[in-house]
């Protein structure tokens, strides 16, 4: 996976809610497994911060 850097103009509030919005993205695809909606490491979950698009990956377990 390749990852971008945020751009230089973004300040650290930017930044804190694309932390924000990762951890929630993670504990939303915790959630989509212990609710049986997807089976393992199958499905995405993805969130949008302004121009930035985060996207879980595939094949990697979101549990531990």
């Amino acid at each position: 996976m390749t990852t971008k850097p945020l751009e230089p103009e973004r300040g650290g509030d930017a930044r804190e809610e694309i932390r924000a919005a990762w951890d929630a993205l993670v504990a939303t695809a915790r959630r989509t497994v212990t609710e049986g909606l997807v089976v393992g490491t199958s499905g995405n979950v993805s969130v949008r911060v302004g121009d930035t698009v985060l996207v879980t990956p595939s094949g990697c377990p979101t549990t531990g």
